[in-house]
């Protein structure tokens, strides 16, 4: 009898594993899963954007459920006093100074409704303090045998709008990588000579494990590890060389301090502490395990986050498994983070940097060297967009010191480093929708142009009703030979839903050159988007114009430009 028990057991968790996938629809063992319109599924885990597999070990697989609650979330109805004392759009969207108000009414509104979501057995309970969001983790032996239940009882409550399932694993991809690319950035002097450090930025890290304190490249350093409760967390040597290259003793930006936390099943607890714990820059060296480039959960959130809390994420693109495999996956996805694919020293794509996306915005949206790194004290060279996105964001805590006016505006920065970005290798081809090339997204960071035209960057609140109206121009005059890159950026109002119902307005960037305009970012899909233009004869006139397509997604929003002449 205890055999046959046995016997049934394991059949019941093979069964739930054999038949997961990743889907848009609820599988179809589930006899009342016909009903369940709000369940999502995703194969979700996380790997740390590195190189190297490890054998498939599924015993301690969790199941996280990640609950969107169904209520107003647009800032100026959450909060009362918003629309009472504001006179702007500065006065209740992007100021820092209401984001107390925020976190009280979500904090407030969560804790109100989870008391009515009568689901049990789970191992954790996760209320956000920043987001809509309830997360839940199971083992999955115990929801295997509770599926039903508790999906039932979750997709018949009022209060919830999605339910996204995703299975995490304990297994990774690592092997991690790094080298000198600091003057591939033209930020060389500015590292070597400690013109600009970091001092007074603090840098989130979030990973697969925390930063281990012992290390010589953190003697004496701000490391702040986030302890969370009941869970004993664990260094790991990703965690630890993705940080010695953003900062540390040896590191990009070797005076900023760390905040370090370690995924334990999803990602909200953890972000939420992050930004909490007032980090300027937070970033994200690993990928879902999903690969299939849809636009989920994990990206949705923070997209939530950067918006409402005006967070700057930089995030890596993923490297393939397989030759056939390049989706970007979640939280690369985002629209309003920084997603870096790799290069090499020769400023070529390397041939493992994910670029492909199946739903969701044009990605990568910048690279950085991502091959053959080297990091003092820690062995051998190390390859992988982990480390191409710890270039950016060791170079961006420089720049958040040197323009302290960068911190809390994401997007403005955003608008900063497309148009700077370097095109320097002829055979790519900036033919996206938005400007784009498929391959190296806006081109090669680069911290000397953002520098050099900082001033270069504007920044206006449109509240324009009428579509198809020119809401700004400027006129230029270029010589021979010179090239005009602008860009624009703005935020995707992401309702933390799926990819076919976020609110973004659609705004293009137009070049008029010889009475003829040319339409070089025109689709509704992205929410940056560039123009290139080089000039054949001197004193050549041209304009560029942002025009609005669409209503808007938000009664007035903030719109980013930003232009690079060279």
């Amino acid at each position: 009898m205890k055999k046959n028990l046995i016997i049934l057991c394991m059949f019941v968790v093979l069964t739930s594993i054999l038949g997961w996938h990743h889907n848009y629809s609820v599988p179809s063992e589930a006899s009342s899963s016909d009903t369940w319109d709000k369940v999502i599924y995703e194969n979700g885990g996380y790997t740390d954007s590195g190189l190297i597999t490890e054998d498939t070990d599924i015993s301690n697989d969790k199941i996280i459920i990640m609950v969107l609650l169904e209520y107003k979330r647009n800032p100026i109805d959450m909060v009362p006093n918003l629309k009472a004392n504001s006179t702007s759009i500065n006065d209740y969207v992007y100021q820092a100074k209401y984001e107390n108000d925020y976190k009280t009414y979500h904090t407030n509104k969560n804790k109100e409704i989870v008391e009515n979501i009568k689901i049990g057995d789970y191992e954790e309970r996760y209320i956000s303090t920043l987001t809509p969001f309830i997360e839940y983790t199971y083992s999955l032996a115990q929801f295997s045998l509770n599926k039903n239940a508790i999906l039932s009882t979750l997709n018949s409550n009022k209060d919830v709008k999605r339910i996204y399932v995703q299975q995490t694993s304990n297994n990774k991809m690592y092997k991690d990588c790094m080298l000198d690319g600091t003057g591939m950035a033209g930020a060389d002097q500015d590292v070597y000579f400690r013109n600009y450090t970091g001092d007074g930025i603090k840098v989130g890290v979030l990973e697969n494990g925390v930063i281990d304190t012992t290390h010589s490249n953190f003697t004496g350093v701000s490391v702040t590890i986030h302890n969370q409760a009941f869970y004993t967390e664990t260094t790991s040597e990703h965690a630890t060389s993705v940080a010695s290259l953003i900062g540390g003793n040896n590191g990009i930006a070797n005076e900023v301090s760390f905040l370090s936390s370690q995924i334990r099943g999803g990602i909200c607890e953890e972000v939420d502490w992050l930004v909490n714990q007032g980090a300027d820059v937070i970033n994200m060296s690993f990928m879902a395990n999903t690969r299939d480039g849809i636009y989920g959960a994990d990206s949705a959130y923070v997209d939530y986050v950067a918006r409402v809390y005006n967070q700057i994420f930089v995030t890596a693109a993923g490297n393939t498994d397989n030759t056939t495999n390049y989706y970007v996956d979640d939280p690369g996805l985002a629209y309003n983070v920084i997603t870096v694919g790799a290069i090499d020293t020769n400023f070529y794509w390397r041939d493992f940097s994910c670029y492909q996306v199946a739903s969701g915005p044009i990605k990568p949206t910048v690279m950085a060297k991502g091959y053959s790194i080297g990091i003092p004290n820690v062995d051998g060279y190390v390859h992988g967009t982990s480390y191409s996105a710890a270039f950016v964001t060791g170079l961006t805590a420089m720049i958040l010191e040197r323009y302290p006016a960068l911190i809390n505006n994401p997007m403005k920065y955003i608008s900063l480093l497309t148009a700077n970005a370097t095109r320097t290798r002829s055979n790519y081809y900036y033919d996206e929708d938005n400007n784009f090339d498929e391959y190296m997204g806006a081109g090669e960071f680069s911290y000397i142009n953002i520098c050099n035209n900082y001033v270069d960057s504007l920044s206006f609140v449109n509240s324009t009703t009428a579509t198809t109206s020119t809401i700004y121009n400027q006129t230029f005059i270029l010589n021979a030979g010179e090239t005009l890159q602008a860009s624009i950026a703005w935020f995707a109002y992401t309702d933390e839903d799926d990819v076919s119902t976020l609110a973004r307005t659609n705004y293009d960037i137009r070049l008029m050159y010889n009475n003829i305009t040319y339409s070089m970012g025109c689709t509704s899909y992205n929410n940056v988007e560039m123009v290139s233009f080089t000039a054949t004869k001197n004193n050549s006139e041209c304009a560029i114009i942002i025009l609005q397509h669409t209503t808007q997604a938000m009664q007035t929003e903030t719109i980013h430009f930003s232009y690079n002449i060279y």
